[in-house]
């Protein structure tokens, strides 16, 4: 079945690479916008200053989405279609960018997964925020308003998709499969804000909780006779240019970045309690300064020996949250 998947949506990738050739700029730019390190690294520094709270759910469900996607990849253990088509000698031919190369298992797209539930949050907040409790509008005006804040949802989403596709990262059933799971996280997560009230050494647990099933997920499979980095191997085997194989890409990066969040977010806890900075623009201007900083001390860490670049990955993304949400709000 999933060789007829692969086979099927191969096909429609190399049409899409031939008729969509003169967008290549604007897909690979959306691509890169939907990767789920730019909500850590753009879009919560951008929203923390001024809400907050809409920020600390971002956070949660961006968290929350990458966690269960590492570990559905890991479980499904599907392939890309730029490796694939090179595995089973197809005569289909794909192209490469140099965004191509990713290096975990391809279902479900973790971009779309994220980016899904993301604006699935920032769509629930407009229409519940901003919307509905406006006096100013009629009911059939506010309607229209709902039908077009889904359609631009379901737009962009697509967009995600189809650059994806282009790229040659991901088959279409597991784009599909990414848009179905990030809804479900985005509902879960705000159906069960338990974390909204919750204290410190709750929030840590859970934490430590989300890292040991990672960590556990990671040694079954080593049990079971699977090399966790299997996907690796065929990334490095395929890739045209092995310089386009990036360590940030792998399941154990997503995983380290998931515990280094979720651990900053505990130090901030409680979440409920979380305001805004009396000098909101200053503390906006700070919060991204910070965030730029702490993105390019990401970069330079040595990627030479896993025993430091990891550790230190990790001690980087849990001073993110905690720098964001307790002390510049306190200092500004």
């Amino acid at each position: 079945m999933l060789h007829g998947l692969y086979e099927v949506g191969a096909a429609y990738i190399s049409s899409l690479q031939n008729g969509l050739k003169p967008l290549e700029n604007i897909l690979l730019k959306i691509s890169s916008a939907s990767d789920p390190a730019t909500v850590v690294s753009t879009v919560f520094p951008l929203v923390v200053a001024f809400d907050p709270q809409l920020s600390a759910e971002v956070l949660i469900v961006s968290t929350t989405a990458e966690w269960l996607n590492t570990l559905l990849k890991w479980l499904f253990m599907e392939h890309r279609p730029y490796w694939w088509v090179r595995e089973q000698q197809s005569h289909i031919m794909l192209q490469q960018t140099h965004m191509t190369c990713e290096t975990g298992p391809g279902s479900p797209s973790g971009h779309v997964m994220g980016t899904t539930a993301v604006l699935y949050i920032f769509l629930c907040w407009f229409i519940n925020t901003v919307l509905l409790p406006s006096t100013g509008k009629s009911a059939v005006r506010k309607m229209l308003l709902i039908i077009l804040s889904l359609t631009a949802f379901m737009g962009t989403v697509a967009l995600v998709a189809v650059s994806r596709m282009y790229i040659a990262a991901h088959f279409p059933h597991q784009c599909i499969l990414g848009f179905i799971c990030g809804v479900a996280v985005s509902w879960l997560v705000k159906k069960l804000n338990w974390w909204r009230t919750a204290g410190r050494l709750k929030l840590t647990i859970a934490a430590a909780c989300l890292t040991a099933v990672s960590v556990v997920s990671y040694w079954l499979q080593k049990i079971a006779g699977v090399d966790p980095q299997w996907s690796v191997y065929l990334a490095l085997k395929w890739c045209f240019h092995e310089e386009n194989v990036n360590i940030t890409t792998t399941p154990l990066f997503s995983l380290v970045r998931v515990a280094g969040t979720t651990f900053g977010v505990a130090l901030s806890a409680p979440v409920f309690r979380l305001r805004k900075s009396q000098r909101p623009v200053k503390a906006f201007l700070a919060s991204y300064v910070a965030a730029l900083l702490i993105a390019g001390a990401s970069e330079t860490v040595t990627t030479s020996n896993v025993f430091i670049f990891y550790p230190l990955q990790f001690l980087l993304f849990t001073l993110q949250p905690w720098l964001l949400f307790k002390i510049i709000p306190e200092v500004m």
